[in-house]
């Protein structure tokens, strides 16, 4: 409304509906009768972008567009964050950047790395990448012998991986592991995930074989493949995964249709999605053929152990 009209510039975000109401299909209106305070959502540091966006429209007036709410004296900033600092809601990070430069020498890397998910979960760290660049050194001084010590136990990645890059890739799943004690994860925390799985084969090896996957490639498959559905598939997509995100009742489909309308390309797109959060997908069909189809698929009855009574005249179809 601020971009085409001049009239509601001198208010603020939360003061826009006093003034205005918004009609469906035709946007904001001038409020003719009634009284309406707006209400801000609750916005809280580790959110990164959504709360530096909920601090900027606590200060900037008649807002008319992104570049607009990121400019302050003048300079436009090319993040929200930028801008909260420069109008003083928020500072920097160089009381982190103390601290760990105090602790580093004399704290064991499992500790810092521990304090560190401590400090993303409860605290205003605003660069968390930065942080980790400065200090992966130290937050991963452990990790070539943590590998070297577990051996074969451990899945390891590609042998040309360098020893810098298993130490700090490795670094970050260990730094996971302390996040999701917090319930938190690495978009939560804004920060790089670790490219590579390092499973401890001791824990579960079907389990370790089920996560050998790159959750970023997944999540690529899954927008590719996402924006090829039909609306038909796309319906389809949007049913499932809403029963399941949700644990609704019930949670059993199935996709009825001709052979090369896509119930396959279905099946991977939701295989994909559910990789790129770190969950276990197990695609089976009945038969050895269509398994090959799918993602790391296999038969029902040899990944459930279904007892079939099979003889030299058995077939499927």
């Amino acid at each position: 409304y601020n971009a085409a009209h001049a009239d509601g510039r001198d208010l603020f975000y939360s003061d826009f509906p006093m003034h205005y109401t918004h009609v469906k299909n035709r946007g904001w209106r001038l409020r003719k009768k009634g009284h309406t305070i707006g209400r801000m959502p609750v916005a809280i540091p580790r959110q990164g972008e959504r709360f530096y966006l909920r601090s900027l429209l606590t200060v900037k007036r008649g807002a008319t567009s992104y570049e607009d709410l990121y400019t302050v004296d003048g300079v436009t900033y090319t993040t929200p964050s930028a801008a909260c600092r420069a109008w003083g809601l928020t500072y920097d990070d160089s009381e982190w950047i103390t601290l760990y430069n105090e602790v580093k020498d004399t704290t064991p890397a499992a500790s810092l790395r521990y304090q560190f998910a401590v400090n993303l979960a409860d605290s205003e760290i605003l660069d968390p990448q930065r942080i980790w660049d400065l200090f992966q050194d130290n937050f991963t001084d452990d990790c070539l012998y943590r590998i070297r010590t577990m051996g074969d136990t451990l899945l390891l990645p590609p042998d040309d991986w360098c020893d810098e890059e298993r130490r700090i890739d490795y670094g970050l799943w260990l730094l996971g592991e302390n996040l999701r004690d917090f319930g938190m994860d690495f978009a939560g925390a804004r920060i790089r995930g670790s490219r590579h799985r390092w499973v401890d084969r001791r824990v579960n090896v079907l389990i370790s074989e089920a996560l050998d996957f790159d959750q970023e490639v997944e999540a690529e498959s899954n927008r590719q493949s996402v924006s090829q559905l039909s609306m038909g598939q796309h319906a389809a997509y949007d049913i499932i995964v809403d029963t399941i995100d949700n644990n609704r009742r019930p949670n059993t489909f199935f996709l009825h249709g001709p052979a090369g309308t896509g119930k396959t390309f279905l099946y991977k797109s939701l295989c994909h999605l559910f990789n790129s959060r770190g969950q276990i997908v197990l695609c089976v069909a009945s038969s050895g053929i269509a398994s090959l189809l799918l993602p790391n698929g296999s038969t029902a009855h040899s990944r459930f152990k279904i007892p079939i009574e099979c003889t030299e005249q058995s077939f499927c179809n």
